[in-house]
Order: structure tokens, then sequence, then C-alpha cells
């Protein structure tokens, strides 16, 4: 089927099929080549070979490091090859299907696909058709779920001053630093024109999210994919504003590598710087108005304290000019009782004496008469 050589053969179909024999036969090989993406390993097939073309079937054996089984019918209309495939693929490791990609996990893979063409080459050009894959434990290298904390360190650093070209120094590096582990994911994909395409696929993780779509191109050797990662922000949330990256795919597949924009990245930490200046500001405008509000109460307390002040002395000089005026009071009052009792006594003496002299001028009368 392929031509050991990398590439897919390009020798064009014979116009005419007329072979003098017709063959049915089950085969077992050690390792059956099928092109420059693949070699089964341990294969075992039934053939048949007459001259509408070639069909396998009962196809089984070791492929990526799983399982494969299917069937193909390849026939020849006039020099145009017509193929007709159904596979499946069971427990392959997702590393040795792109070992340069370093990507890790496991995949349960089924595709039907047909083609016409002149070559083999050709055929694969022309591929089209549909298939699943069930993933579990992937995980994709180059992408950093856990880049959030030091992507804001970094612009912490940098400050009020963010912006795109400072974020693109350190925002690349720090993006691609560390794997994204997916988990498990069903996708659906389609084949036209020799091309796989999945279309945008969003992966949820612990620390972010990764939205991508894929395209390989099988006759060319090719791969291109564009994506984004976005970290979920927790309190830094903001609103119209995701931290992202953006990331792009294209080349061989052995040497193709993630190139990556981090203009979302740096509207969002320019946002954030922003929005941290304006709460700075409001900040010092709600201090200003909170020594404003303790000044004016520090006056408003002083004043009752003062108005309590003026009240407690005038009660206080009230109270001394009451007493002082109540000891007055009984200061003349003991007064004239002391001269009205001195008076009182002296009228009594007055009258005591008078009755005294009445009472002597009497008896010297008395005994004026007496002697008379």
């Amino acid at each position: 089927v392929g031509d050991g050589e990398g590439g897919w053969p390009d020798t064009p179909f014979a116009g005419e099929m007329d072979l003098p024999f017709t063959m049915a036969v089950d085969l077992t090989t050690g390792a059956l080549n099928a092109g420059p993406l693949a070699s089964i390993y341990n294969a075992t097939l039934a053939l048949r070979v007459d001259d509408q073309g070639l069909s396998v079937s009962d196809l089984k054996g070791s492929l990526f490091g799983g399982t494969v089984s299917g069937l193909m019918t390849i026939r020849n209309t006039g020099g145009t090859g017509l193929l007709s495939t159904q596979l499946k693929l069971d427990g392959a490791q997702l590393p040795m299907i792109a070992p340069q990609s370093r990507i890790a996990g496991t995949g349960d893979f089924s595709v039907e696909a047909s083609a016409s063409g002149k070559s083999v080459g050709g055929l694969v050009s022309a591929l089209s058709g549909s298939g699943t894959a069930s993933l579990d434990g992937l995980e994709l290298p180059g992408l950093n779920a856990e880049a959030f904390p030091a992507l804001i360190a970094n612009a912490d650093r940098v400050g009020r001053a963010i912006d795109a070209a400072k974020v693109a120094v350190f925002a690349p590096g720090l993006a691609s630093g560390g794997r994204f582990e997916a988990g498990a994911a069903d996708i659906a994909f389609t084949i036209a024109g020799g091309v796989l395409r999945i279309p945008a696929t969003r992966f949820e993780g612990k620390d972010a999210t990764v939205t991508a779509d894929l395209r390989v191109d099988a006759s060319r050797a090719e791969v291109a994919a564009d994506g984004s990662i976005v970290w979920k922000p927790g309190d830094e949330a903001l609103t119209g504003s995701e931290p992202a990256v953006r990331f792009s795919l294209a080349g061989p597949i052995e040497t193709a590598g993630l190139v990556f924009d981090s203009e979302p990245l740096a509207q969002f930490l320019t946002q954030r710087a922003l929005e941290l200046e304006q709460a700075r500001v409001e900040a010092m405008q709600a201090a200003l108005l909170e020594k404003q509000r303790l000044r004016r109460e520090v006056r408003y307390y002083a004043g009752l304290q003062k108005e309590r002040d003026r009240l407690a002395e005038e009660a206080r000089r009230a109270e001394e000019e009451r007493l002082k005026a109540e000891a007055e009071a009984r200061a003349r009052a003991e007064a004239e009782e002391k001269a009205r009792v001195e008076a009182e006594a002296k009228a009594r003496a007055e009258a005591e004496a008078a009755a005294a002299a009445e009472r002597e001028q009497r008896a010297q009368e008395e005994r004026r008469r007496q002697e008379e």
C-alpha cells in the first residue's frame, strides 16, 4: 500500500484490469505498511483480488499501541481508483500516533471514508468521510493551565505601564511552560479533500479552559490548528474581559510548533491595571472624605463638649450663687433672730427692773406710812 519512502505513491493506476486469475487468501504478516503515516503489526486479514480490484476484510492487528480492525475495498474503473473503507482503532496510545507532539492519553477511533483518484496519492488527497474519537487521560503539551498566578505577578511588577508589548515579553513563555490536563473527551471529525477536520472543541480543566480546532492534511503530512486558552481568574475576574491567549499551529507534522498571540491577555491586564488604579484613586478619595468627615465630627463633638462645659460652668455658678444666697439668707435670719432674742431679753430685763423698782417704791411708801 505504501512505498516505504515517507510519501504516498503517485504512480498512476493501470488503465485496465485484465487479470488471468482471481485470488482469495487469508494472510498473516508481522508488519503491514500503510504508507508514511502508519504500519500495522501482527496483522491478519482476508484478501481478495479479481479483475474488479482488491478488497480487504476481517482486518485485525496492532496499530499505535491499540487494536485496529476493519475492511477496505479498492476498485479500478478505467484507471480511476475507487476506495471505500471502514476502520476502528481501540486503545491507541496518543504519543505513538503523534510522538513529536508530546501529547498524552489514549483513544478509541472509528472512521468511514471513501475516495476516487488516479493513484494512491490521488486517493489520499480525495479522501472524504467522517468519524469519532473517544479520548481519555488527554494531556496537551505547551499549554500551561497553572500560569495565571505567574502572569498576574509579572503584570504587577510592570504596574500601571502594562501594555501589549510588555505582555508579549513574558506571556508566551509562561503560557507554554506546562501541560493542560483535558481528561476525557468525545470528538466528531470530518474528512474532505484528504484533510481531517476537528471543529472547535472545548476542553474544561481545573484552572483553565482550552478551545481548539484541528486540521490534518494526510496527503501533505501537514497539520494546522487554532485555539485559545482561557484561565479561570477567580477573584481577579473582570466584566467584559478574560485572561486568554490565542495560539496557532501550522506546518509539517514533524516540526510544527505553537505560536502565541497575547493580545487578549494584554487587554485583560490593561483593564485590570486601569481598574486597580481607579480603585486606588477611589480609595484615596474615600480616605480623604473619611478624614473630612472625621474632622467634621471632631469639630461637632468638640462644639458639643464646649457647650456642655459652658452649661456645666453656668450651672456651677448658679449653684454657687444659690448656695451663697441661701447662706446670706440664713445669716440674716440668724442675725435677726439674735437681735429679736436680745431685744426680748432686754425688754424683759427692763420690765423686771421697772417692776422691782416699783415694788421697792411701794415698800418704802409702806414703811413711811407705818412710821407715821
